[in-house]
């Protein structure tokens, strides 16, 4: 694979107190994959190895500002079969992001920080799989990211 590109478009409409006017926040993404290197298929191997470069870009637009990010990272993944023909995987990816927030009648707040990410998943024989993700970016009282997932390669 060269590359694997994605594009996200969301909506968030805060809960608001019953009295109060609350704007949502209209966002944007997208990101870029693709595998700087694989291990070479040996006879009798049922473990690959990978290094690879993920690119993401975000904006958010309210009304009152906005804001808009940019992420890179170097996912190094390892991923097994199983002698059930199941396929196990995990990953673990340094990374680094930059982002600027920005409202109506003040002065634009960027910095940069880096990121830690790692997850896992178990694909089935039949193309279906579980997945479980991890990210944090490395600043005080930042919170952590975390998601689980479904895949089915029809």
């Amino acid at each position: 694979m060269n590359a694997a590109v994605s594009g996200t478009v969301g909506y968030l409409k805060p809960s608001c107190p019953a009295a109060a006017t609350c704007d949502g926040v209209t966002m944007l993404g997208a990101d870029v994959h693709s595998t700087l290197w694989n291990s070479a298929a040996s006879a009798g191997s049922t473990t690959a190895t990978s290094i690879n470069l993920q690119g993401s870009l975000g904006y958010g637009h309210m009304k009152n500002g906005s804001a808009l990010s940019f992420a890179v990272g170097v996912p190094l993944a390892i991923s097994m079969d199983q002698a059930s023909k199941a396929r196990i995987s995990a990953f673990v990816n340094p990374g680094f992001g930059w982002g600027r927030a920005s409202a109506t009648g003040s002065p634009s707040e960027s910095g940069t920080r880096p990121l830690i990410g790692a997850g896992a998943s178990w694909t089935a024989p039949a193309g279906w799989g579980l997945h479980a993700g991890f990210q944090k970016v490395i600043i005080k009282d930042g919170g952590n990211n975390l998601g689980l997932g479904f895949s089915w390669k029809m």
